[in-house]
């Protein structure tokens, strides 16, 4: 049973490495000059596994203007919103990031 669990895993891995790619290409079709931000972090999963199949992904493609925006993930003193999402203070701290990030990349 665990081989096979491995192998759904694996399988799954694929499939969303190559649905993510499909979709930042086709973003990059109608898009062709843009920056595209993919946002990542620890609240995505475990061990960031999400996060460096997300880099990977980015990796894969070669194109310097799509990147990886690691968002800081939601802590306790900010509290919660419905169901583990970010509250209004961890949106906000995304929104920091993002900035400093635009500012550089767009030169403001």
């Amino acid at each position: 049973m665990l081989a096979c669990g491995h192998a759904v895993v694996a399988t799954f891995r694929h499939i969303r490495f190559h649905g993510y790619k499909t979709l930042l290409q086709t973003i990059r079709t109608h898009y062709p000059v843009a920056f595209i931000y993919c946002v990542g972090g620890d609240f995505l999963g475990n061990g960031g596994t999400p996060t460096n199949d997300i880099q990977k992904v980015i990796d894969d493609l070669g194109d310097a203007k799509v990147k990886l925006l690691d968002s800081p993930g939601p802590e306790a003193a900010d509290g919660f919103g419905c169901g583990y999402h970010p509250s209004a203070a961890t949106h906000a701290k995304l929104g920091a990031v993002l900035t400093g990030v635009l500012e550089q990349d767009l030169g403001w």
